[in-house]
């Protein structure tokens, strides 16, 4: 598989699904008058890697893919399932970040003109 096709396949919609989930948090704190701190950048790139990861396995592989034999026999283990989740995971902390800013920023503002 070419560099390409990975970016396209896997990282680019996890970014989009973080900044999406990053977005929703960030809203939902703003709404119950809570700050928007960086406790979001951890929650949701943890969430897109998830549902990109469970996803994926269910498309590819359908519901063999919760089985433990699964695993153990090919796609060289869960030693890649839990370093593909983590390559997703630090892939997604940088749209998360710049949403969090975003907000951070909308509310000092939002402040000054008070």
């Amino acid at each position: 598989m070419k560099i390409v096709d990975i970016l396209v396949v896997a990282y680019i919609p996890t970014m989009l699904l973080s900044g999406v989930i990053t977005s929703l948090i960030s809203r939902y704190r703003l709404v119950r008058q809570r700050k928007v701190s960086l406790d979001v950048v951890l929650v949701a790139p943890i969430c897109s890697s998830l549902i990109y990861t469970v996803v994926s396995g269910l498309i590819s592989d359908g519901w063999q893919f919760f089985t433990p034999d699964y695993w153990e026999d090919s796609k060289g283990g869960y030693f890649v399932l839990v370093l593909g989740f983590i390559l997703l995971f630090i892939v997604s902390i940088f749209p998360a970040v710049i949403v969090v800013r975003a907000y951070q920023k909308r509310v000092q503002n939002e402040k000054r003109a008070a």
